[in-house]
């Protein structure tokens, strides 16, 4: 084990279980900390596109371009004009 309890190995960043869900759904935003979308009030849930169709919540700019914004950077991706390179 290492100093602090825990060794990962070579290139691990994040323990199991520990993974980022992925983008939101609605916003586009990459790490939940940087969502902005708002809680649902009706089953409480952050970032569920249904509770848009369903619930009567409404997208605001911010999100709609956030989430415009995050497609075009995944159509850049898998074109090939830039790559994903993750910082240490």
């Amino acid at each position: 084990m290492g100093k602090f309890g825990w060794s990962l190995p070579a290139g691990c960043g994040t323990l199991p279980g520990e993974e980022s869900e992925g983008p939101c759904q609605v916003c586009g935003a990459f790490d939940v900390d940087d969502c902005i979308c708002p809680e649902c009030p009706i089953c409480t849930e952050i970032g569920n596109p249904d509770c848009y169709d369903e619930h009567g919540l409404e997208r605001n700019l911010k999100q709609i371009e956030g989430k415009r914004a995050y497609e075009e950077y995944i159509k850049q991706m898998t074109s090939g004009e830039i790559y994903h390179k993750e910082e240490y």
